[in-house]
């Protein structure tokens, strides 16, 4: 009687740990690599509600030191990304600069920039992805013509690829490009060692 209650109550126990933290801070493992690689910054939201809570205490240790390691290598990445998304708004600004009102219209350049940031981070970060968004890129050679400019087709061409060329170059973008190929392995790591709390939650 007394290991039929054992056992049950270690099942238990085990059901809980994989439902309440396993299972949830393997997911949102799988969320900031997903995030990671494209291009934006990843955070471990569910492992904060577990250690804000009770639920920390049922948190295998080394599992608990992985992911708090993990946790500042990830803070470490946003101060990084947050430079090299700066260098490269600012190269998107540079390069619009030079755009002028033709026809009395607004001045192309601000929204030229928006689409640009607005087709995505890899275009910003990925050295890679050199092209953008086909219906953004439709967008911009539409502002670049209402702004009075003839051949405008050819100029987004080129504005878009000095874009690419001064991006892939730029020392904070490279940095940022250098910090998420060391931090990848990481997460991966941390991700296998929380899979090994799934298969046995009580080990």
């Amino acid at each position: 009687m007394w290991l039929y209650s054992h056992i049950t109550r270690e099942s238990r126990d085990a059901q809980f740990r994989f439902e309440r933290i396993y299972t949830p801070l393997y997911d949102d493992l799988q969320r900031v690599i997903q995030d990671l690689d494209r291009g934006f910054i990843g955070s471990l939201q569910k492992w904060q509600e577990i250690n804000d809570t009770h639920l920390k205490v049922f948190v295998a240790q080394e599992v608990g030191h992985a992911v708090e390691d993990l946790v500042r290598e990830l803070k470490t990445y946003h101060e990084v990304w947050n430079e090299a998304y700066s260098a490269a708004e600012k190269i998107l600004i540079d390069a619009t600069m030079h755009l002028t009102d033709r026809v009395g219209s607004r001045n192309p350049g601000p929204e030229i920039v928006t689409e640009v940031k607005s087709s995505g981070y890899q275009f910003l970060f990925d050295p890679n992805t050199t092209t953008l968004d086909p219906n953004r890129m439709t967008n911009i050679v539409n502002r670049i013509g209402q702004a009075g400019y003839q051949d405008a087709r050819r100029l987004a061409d080129e504005m878009v690829k000095k874009m690419k060329e001064t991006l892939v170059l730029n020392g904070k973008v490279v940095a940022r490009l250098r910090e998420i190929e060391a931090l990848m392995p990481k997460v991966e790591a941390v991700r296998e060692l929380v899979h090994q709390r799934l298969i046995r939650p009580l080990s």
